[in-house]
């Protein structure tokens, strides 16, 4: 069974704004799920169960009355639009649940949920950020680990971007003071850096920097290096960062434990 992480996105009808969970991709065939394949949708003591259905007339009968006795739906995986420029035969699948479904089991926009795959079925539950101990933060956005290739080796990086620094009210040039713990770091800002050949064996202080893309300058700022490696960061962690005014919190979690 593989473990990930999701955010519930949106989608938008004139001045309406709906929940939606997007599944794409040729994992989804991989799984089970094939094109014109029904999946029930339930959603039982607080866990979201997405199974795929074959069989003909009769059998999509049978299972539209067995998933509304159960208050659940109904949906299908559909065929996705191939891209103009792809040269090679287009297999991808979408499944999207979305519509006043979602928001009658209590999932909202922004959400985050962790995501169980399995063969024939995917599991999905809310990830409340107050049982990790996270409150006093306005939002929440979803990272993993990436990796950077130094001369002989790979290591940890994160990279924060500009949407998640603007939630935050940070901006190019200011600086940031960063503290840790073993499966978090807070980064808040603050006035000045000083001297950064203090002893210390990770960072304690970071700038907002800028770099054009798409002819905008936008701020980000990268935590990379062995020193991230030594504090336990591996790539391909899951992260959590909690976003308020003036500080953000990355957390690290272990998806197995949630």
């Amino acid at each position: 069974m593989q473990i990930e992480m999701m955010q519930v996105d949106q989608k938008t009808e004139g001045k309406l704004i709906h929940p939606r969970i997007l599944f794409t991709g040729d994992w989804l065939i991989e799984l089970g799920f094939e094109t014109g394949s029904l999946v029930s949708a339930i959603y039982e003591l607080g866990i979201l169960e997405l199974r795929t259905h074959d069989g003909d007339l009769d059998t999509y009968k049978r299972l539209v009355v067995d998933v509304r006795r159960k208050k659940g739906q109904v949906f299908q995986v559909m065929k996705s639009m191939p891209s103009v420029t792809r040269k090679t035969e287009w297999r991808k699948v979408d499944l999207v649940i979305d519509g006043s479904f979602l928001k009658r089991i209590g999932f909202n926009v922004d959400d985050i949920l962790v995501v169980h795959k399995a063969l024939n079925k995917i599991k999905l539950k809310k990830l409340n950020p107050l049982s990790l101990g996270l409150s006093g933060y306005a939002s929440f956005q979803i990272m993993t680990v990436g990796r950077v290739c130094g001369k002989y080796d790979i290591f940890p990086c994160m990279t924060i971007g500009s949407i998640v620094l603007g939630k935050c009210g940070l901006l190019i040039g200011h600086h940031l003071k960063a503290t840790y713990t073993s499966d978090s770091i807070h980064l808040e800002i603050c006035d000045d850096i000083p001297d950064l050949h203090s002893g210390k064996r990770y960072k304690t202080h970071f700038t907002v920097r800028g770099k054009m893309q798409e002819k905008i300058r936008r701020a980000y700022i990268t935590i990379q290096g062995a020193w991230i490696e030594a504090l336990g960061y591996q790539v391909g962690d899951h992260l959590l960062v909690g976003m308020r005014q003036g500080s953000m919190i990355i957390k690290r979690l272990d998806l197995e434990k949630l």
